[in-house]
């Protein structure tokens, strides 16, 4: 599948493709500095579904229009399998027409949500197909086929922690079983989670009501499903949660099992445990209760406030709500390291501004390191990331004469590549001696031999970066 975004905010136009990855998933991360673009290129995909602003206002705005001559453009490519396009034929009554056409023409489908300067709001759809040949029978297509195509595109959720996705004080019961979506989404996953259906919400609501059995049985339903599916999506942290009805309001609590004292109200609990306990309780529960189909998740920076480990918990979660065959696609943004997949760096997309307009790019899994993508996305130089290009250069300069032992010192390295061929300077000591190898040679003895006592300043490593990256590129 691929994306298109033209004339949004700093977004000029780029367009990008996701595949599912070698796990069967389809989660990618959005990583760059603040003011990269991450979330202009999150709210794009999101507006064809009617994406607001805090306010209440339906985006974009007319000040979301880069240039107000031209239309902003969120455009989606889908291959058509054989199937399908049969499906779309047989549901148009196509075949019956006695127009002839050529199936294959049909296998890749784009449609353009556009939005004009005077209507902002209210978007247009347009379908092309670009493999069919220019002729009156692809125009009638193209209209025959819109509303059948549209139905079928992803539908898009922008998730942002907020507080109506927490119970931070107590519900009632009675105005919640008249509109759960309305007044509760986790209680509504919650009851969802606990096996009870959203038509017998009421008839359980009514049965606690008036019998202290029933009431005490639903209460343990929700605690012990909840508990579970938060227990197993972040294992770390051990926690019991427990729902208490009094006089028809619910109340929710958390304790932590390791910890004594008395349980208190999510709103009591630090702002990472509400972050992570509001995706849990909702994204999450949806996708467990089998809700989330053909969806992209667009989520923004969601590991604001949480710890390191649980943002690892995240991604490994997100990761799981986009396999399988419900076709889910997760997009997020991010600018924490401890959401970046080391394990595929092709699951990371690099965004950057240049001449105001946002950029990406794809990490190279082949090429990248962990080391080099938090060195070239957040500017962060490490020691690892040194040794990476040190020994990289090293072994092409061994390459180039394998029958030469002497090549395989790194004085010889040093003195004869870094200093000779690139014209390093040679000022730094080597075992005591001064001025006897370049800064690079320097660095990774003292990183390799950090017993010997020598430093280096964090400006001598980032030079020293540069230096062994350019004669690489």
């Amino acid at each position: 599948m691929k994306f298109a975004i033209q004339n949004y905010r700093c977004i000029d136009r780029f367009e990008f493709r996701i595949d599912a990855l070698g796990d069967k998933s389809a989660t990618f991360g959005l990583v760059g500095v603040n003011e990269a673009g991450k979330t202009s290129i999150l709210k794009a995909l999101a507006l064809k579904d009617g994406l607001s602003d805090q306010s209440g206002q339906k985006l974009p705005l007319q000040k979301d229009f880069a240039d107000r001559l031209r239309t902003i453009r969120v455009e989606y490519f889908y291959d058509i399998s054989s199937a399908e396009i049969d499906e779309l034929i047989d549901t148009c009554g196509l075949e019956d027409s006695g127009k002839r056409f050529d199936k294959r023409h049909l296998s890749q489908a784009k449609i353009t949500a556009f939005f004009e300067y005077s209507n902002p709001a209210s978007p247009k759809f347009k379908l092309e197909f670009p493999k069919y040949p220019k002729s009156d029978l692809k125009m009638h297509l193209e209209e025959v086929l819109l509303e059948k195509i549209i139905v079928r595109m992803h539908s898009s959720v922008f998730w942002t922690a907020e507080p109506r996705f927490l119970i931070s004080n107590a519900i009632n019961l009675s105005e919640f079983a008249d509109n759960p979506e309305g007044i509760s989404i986790p209680l509504k996953n919650s009851f969802l989670l606990a096996d009870i259906a959203s038509d017998d919400f009421k008839r359980e609501i009514a049965a606690a009501a008036s019998d202290s059995t029933e009431l005490e049985h639903l209460e343990e339903r929700l605690s012990e499903a909840v508990t579970k599916h938060i227990n197993t999506r972040w294992p770390d942290h051990p926690i019991r949660i427990t729902f208490k009805i009094n006089d028809g309001m619910i109340n929710f609590h958390v304790r932590d099992t390791k910890v004594g004292g008395k349980p208190k109200t999510a709103d009591q609990r630090s702002d990472g445990f509400k972050q992570f306990i509001s995706f849990l309780l909702t994204i999450s529960a949806q996708h467990t209760n089998e809700e989330l189909t053909e969806t992209i998740l667009l989520l923004d920076e969601p590991e604001t406030h949480l710890h390191p480990k649980a943002q690892e918990d995240l991604l490994r979660e997100l990761i799981k709500i986009s396999s399988g065959e419900r076709n889910n696609i997760a997009l997020f943004a991010t600018h924490s390291i401890f959401m970046i997949d080391r394990h595929d760096l092709s699951r990371n997309f690099k965004i950057a501004k240049s001449k105001e307009h946002t950029e990406i790019g794809r990490f190279d899994p082949i090429s990248s390191t962990f080391a080099s993508v938090i060195y070239d996305v957040f500017d962060i130089p490490s020691e690892g990331y040194h040794s990476q290009l040190y020994s990289r250069l090293h072994a092409m300069y061994q390459e180039e004469d394998e029958s030469d032992a002497a090549r395989t010192g790194i004085l010889n390295f040093d003195e004869n590549y870094l200093v000779s061929e690139k014209k390093l300077k040679k000022d730094k000591p080597w075992k005591g001696k001064k001025n006897s190898c370049s800064l690079p040679t320097y660095i990774r003895n003292c990183v390799n031999h950090p017993d010997n006592g020598n430093q280096y300043t964090e400006k001598e490593l980032i030079a020293s970066i540069q230096q062994l990256k350019s004669f690489i590129t």
